[in-house]
């Protein structure tokens, strides 16, 4: 009797996996830009989940733009949560505004008052 290499036995159940993590990974994607919609729902779910969208921008490399939107950054202290485009767009505005405040020449962020909540 002919016995088939493991690897063989295996391949499509992989692919199969493959396929359902796909679908799952796409849904939970569309469920999370939903929940981003409604700001109190979505301050509650960055709360407990945020930890793991940050993670997710540096594991999934093929999600990485849908992830990074999902992610929000705080503009000082007291002010609220905002989308990464909203930041950028904030500090251009005052780069513009104002030349000389010394942030032109930093290499990572311009501004030093933006964290990632």
């Amino acid at each position: 009797m002919f016995n088939a290499p493991r690897c063989l036995t295996t391949l499509p159940l992989k692919h199969g996996l493959q396929v359902i993590k796909k679908n799952i990974v796409k849904k939970c994607l569309e469920m999370f830009a939903e929940v981003s919609e409604n700001k109190d729902d979505y301050a509650k779910f960055y709360e407990s989940f945020g930890k793991n969208l940050k993670l997710g921008v540096h594991e999934d490399s093929q999600n990485r733009a849908k992830l990074a939107d999902l992610l929000r950054w705080v503009w000082g202290p007291g002010a609220g949560q905002m989308g990464w485009e909203t930041c950028v767009l904030k500090c251009c505005l005052m780069l513009s505004a104002n030349p000389t405040c010394g942030h032109r020449n930093k290499p990572i962020l311009p501004c030093s008052c933006l964290s990632v909540y």
